[in-house]
């Protein structure tokens, strides 16, 4: 039946209908702050605030920090596509979200915003995602393999892969090196020695195990189309294009790797190292088994999630700490100094390493300048009201917490752009009645292997500090630009150094 007596009027109007509809579709929540009195950004049609990030022209670090830098006030509202997200701001609300909501009823901000996968049992395993009592018990499990006494126990490894990654830096060209190459070779050895048994050989030649790294960790369109949308909990486009980590290829080569461990040890009753060996006794464990499908490729789940969290976390920090020393031959001095009296005539040891206060400062300045985790993400699991106002965020609300804002405020850090480890002299002021430094998150879900990153960077750097001086090449880039494509803080461009043994 036409509208008119003309065919391409009757287009015309059914064309504005459709486009009006398809309109009230996609803003139908944009009044959604306005309504409840709290302060947002204002939105566009289809994108919401959501633009630059589904366009890959920024990180989700620095998205978020410019809305924290525009916005005045202690919470806001933001939309991902129409969908309504809040982002807390003051440091105190911070850390009731946090810490204090979770530790004293386990019921409002336990979970991750992050969806888990339907299909994939490989990430159902994994800690990131799992939510509720699943994940508390999961993490009661592992905690055990990141114990002091567990490092201590490593240290000899992790100190023999260091003097590995010395031998490997002299048998080879040391004039405008890509340092992020380096401390891929260095993560993948130290980190697959550690977790699950395997030598990767990684700083001997250009291993197979290292082609497979290399290849996956390099951002892509694809990479980046998994971060945004998990992170984003974009659930129908996961379904719909069917996201995930691949099937086939770099990564999946890891996973089976690892599957096969977790076989023979199971089968053979044999310890291969402190991850598989926890993934094969809660195979064995009824109870647990009972409560929560663990089928083969979900075991192995966990200590895949740890594996290349530990990567990303390993190779960006401990090369930014050595290109930043590069920068600025004065710190580089100074910790050179701290280094060189701690290790004296003996051999570095555990307590050496955790024990350089100037390391200590240099590497949480880096953390801060370039942090692996640029924000945190919580769900909302019950209504919860914000302590001191009558704002409620209601249940299955995405909630964002702005780190990169925070480490980048200059009332919290003056001249953040500058390169000052001192700042870092008394790291506890910095969350004093609030949260407002914790570059591997907090609370409950605080990054369980936090301290196992942090002792393999520095016993790198220590070694090379005693080994060689690091300077600038003239392709040395002054001013790091992140991949859009990479969730952490991935520099899009190679960072070259130059390298020169020290007259001993």
């Amino acid at each position: 039946m036409l509208l008119t007596s003309s065919i391409p009027l009757d287009v015309v109007i059914l064309t504005i209908i459709l486009i009006y509809i398809l309109y009230r579709h996609v803003t139908r929540n944009f009044n959604y702050f306005k309504d409840k009195d709290i302060p947002y950004v204002k939105p566009v049609p289809f994108f919401g605030n959501f633009a630059k990030i589904a366009l890959f022209r920024t990180t989700i670090g620095i998205w978020l920090k410019s809305y924290y830098d525009k916005i005045d006030a202690p919470y806001f509202g933001l939309f991902v596509f129409n969908t309504p997200c809040m982002v807390i701001k003051s440091p105190e609300i911070v850390r009731d979200i946090v810490i204090n909501s979770v530790i004293k009823d386990f019921s409002h901000f336990f979970d991750r915003s992050t969806p888990m996968p339907k299909n994939e049992p490989l990430q159902q395993g994994m800690m990131l995602l799992q939510k509720g009592r699943e994940w508390k018990e999961t993490r009661e499990k592992f905690t055990n393999a990141f114990t002091s006494g567990k490092l201590r126990k490593m240290f000899p490894e992790l100190n023999t892969y260091a003097e590995k990654l010395v031998k490997f830096i002299r048998n080879n060209d040391m004039n405008k090196i890509d340092i992020q190459d380096y401390t891929l070779r260095f993560a993948t050895d130290t980190l697959l020695r550690s977790f699950v048994g395997i030598e990767a050989y990684c700083l001997e030649d250009d291993s197979e195990i290292y082609l497979k790294m290399k290849s996956a960790m390099t951002p892509c369109f694809k990479s980046g189309l998994i971060s945004v949308s998990f992170f984003f909990r974009l659930q129908g486009l996961i379904d719909f294009l069917k996201l995930g980590f691949p099937q086939t290829g770099p990564l999946e080569f890891f996973a089976s790797v690892f599957q096969h461990l977790v076989k023979v040890g199971q089968e053979g009753n044999t310890k291969i190292s402190n991850l598989i060996d926890i993934v094969t006794s809660l195979k064995n464990n009824e109870n647990f088994t009972q409560k929560f499908t663990y089928g083969d490729r979900k075991a192995v789940g966990q200590p895949y999630m740890f594996f290349m969290a530990g990567e990303n976390t390993i190779i960006t920090t401990l090369a930014y700490v050595l290109y930043e020393l590069a920068k600025h031959p004065e710190a580089q001095k100074k910790l050179r100094d701290e280094v060189m009296e701690a290790k004296g005539d003996d051999e570095f040891n555990y307590e050496k390493i955790i024990g350089m206060k100037y390391m200590e400062m240099v590497v949480q300045e880096v953390l801060r300048m370039y942090p692996p985790l640029p924000f945190l993400d919580r769900e909302c699991t019950n209504d919860y009201t914000i302590r001191g106002t009558n704002v409620t965020i209601p249940k299955g609300q995405q909630v964002y917490i702005p780190m990169f804002g925070f480490n980048f405020d200059e009332e919290i850090f003056p001249e953040p752009e500058k390169f000052l480890p001192e700042r870092f002299a008394i790291k506890s002021k910095y969350n004093q009645n609030g949260l407002r430094f914790f570059p591997f998150g907090e609370g409950p879900r605080l990054c369980i292997g936090e301290r196992f990153a942090l002792l393999d960077i520095k016993i790198a750097v220590a070694h090379i500090l005693c080994n060689f001086e690091m300077e600038s090449s003239s392709e040395t880039p002054q001013n790091i630009q992140f991949t859009p494509f990479s969730f952490g803080s991935l520099s899009k461009d190679p960072l070259y150094l130059n390298l020169k043994p020290l007259n001993k």
